[in-house]
């Protein structure tokens, strides 16, 4: 799994990576918006520096979030972000990797641009095994991946 060594070089690479980069985490927002209900939790993997976990935030005033990601330094820029934004009470970050153990329940949930990190060996399977437990039934999933044909 590739880990990003800190925030910057995080957002320099992503964005020559996937154009539309910003336009991704606005459709997030706005489909879960449109189908989400007035309050619930969502978890959010693969938080990073935490930018989308402003805008989901203030996209879903009476939701709670949780977010993870497996990097400390993106884990403490996203606390930081959620710190100074006043929302620690609304939204807990954690350094974590999203296993079967994840807890189970959420209303929703986003991934965006996590999966393709995962290795092809059964990881990525279990990944998605364990993101799939961790919703409600019929809850809604906002993902986006990137791929690479031949």
């Amino acid at each position: 799994m590739k880990f990003f060594p800190d925030s910057d070089s995080y957002f320099a690479e992503i964005r020559m990576l996937v154009p539309g980069y910003e336009l991704i985490h606005a459709l997030a927002q706005d489909s879960l918006r449109a189908l989400a209900g007035p309050c619930g939790r969502l978890l959010v993997v693969g938080c990073g520096p935490g930018l989308e976990l402003l805008s989901l935030a203030a996209a879903l005033p009476g939701w709670s979030i949780d977010a993870i990601d497996p990097s400390e330094e993106m884990v403490l820029a996203a606390q930081r972000r959620i710190d100074g934004a006043g929302l620690s009470e609304r939204v807990t970050v954690r350094q974590a990797l999203l296993q079967h153990d994840t807890a189970a329940g959420y209303d929703a949930a986003v991934c965006l641009l996590v999966a393709h990190l995962q290795p092809d060996d059964g990881t990525r399977a279990a990944f998605w095994q364990a993101l799939a437990g961790s919703l409600r039934p019929n809850a809604p999933l906002f993902l986006a991946e990137l791929d690479a044909i031949d």
